[in-house]
């Protein structure tokens, strides 16, 4: 990140994950006291506490998935631990009795069609922050795999055309500061990428 440092003392650091092939927000600390800052409020606690007391949860995604849940909101608790494929890659896997606590809560927002194969728009909450979380949790909890997850969802479970770019995009922030002239804690919100865009319009939703 040297390349965001512009006239400051110190590069800014990265204060929760984002998948690389994700889209929307990626909060970085300008110093290292913001950066601790958030790091906190973003920890799997503060998540706790905050879907517990204040029933508004610090991160948003959305995500288009092919399929739907058999219901219209719950949770999917599953742990997760790296395992390498026979290729040697690694993934990230669900390892019942070795793998850390990983929980998302989800709604489905809408349904819909792609190149004639059911879909649905699903708003994702993680409670845990653990690397590709959502999307193993979307293709073996729900067994509704993210469009355009190549590396975790089964092709047959998949529209036409899921070659095209991973539909999951952080949202929404709740950062730990009020606005200035509000009570409210600021809430940073991200628009949709054009290949998102294009699935919203062909579905119809708004």
């Amino acid at each position: 990140l040297p390349g965001l440092q512009f006239d400051k003392y110190e590069p800014p650091r990265l204060t929760h994950r984002l998948d690389r092939d994700a889209s929307g927000i990626l909060i970085l600390g300008r110093t290292r006291a913001t950066t601790s800052e958030l790091m906190r409020h973003f920890s799997d606690n503060a998540h706790k506490k905050s879907a517990a007391r204040l029933h508004k949860p610090n991160k948003v995604y959305w995500a288009v998935v092919g399929g739907s849940p058999e219901f219209q909101r719950g949770k999917v608790e599953l742990p997760l631990g790296k395992v390498a494929d026979r290729s040697g890659r690694e993934k990230i896997r669900v390892t019942e009795g070795s793998g850390v606590h990983a929980a998302t809560n989800y709604a489905m927002k809408h349904k819909g069609t792609v190149d004639g194969a059911p879909v649905a728009w699903l708003s994702l909450y993680p409670v845990t922050g653990r690397k590709h979380q959502l999307r193993v949790h979307c293709a073996t909890g729900l067994g509704c795999p993210i469009i355009g997850d190549g590396k975790y969802a089964l092709p047959q479970l998949l529209p036409d055309g899921s070659h095209q770019r991973l539909h999951l995009h952080h949202r929404k922030v709740v950062l730990p500061w009020k606005t200035p002239g509000k009570k409210e804690l600021t809430t940073v919100t991200a628009p949709l990428p054009p290949h998102m865009l294009e699935t919203w319009r062909a579905c119809g939703w708004n």
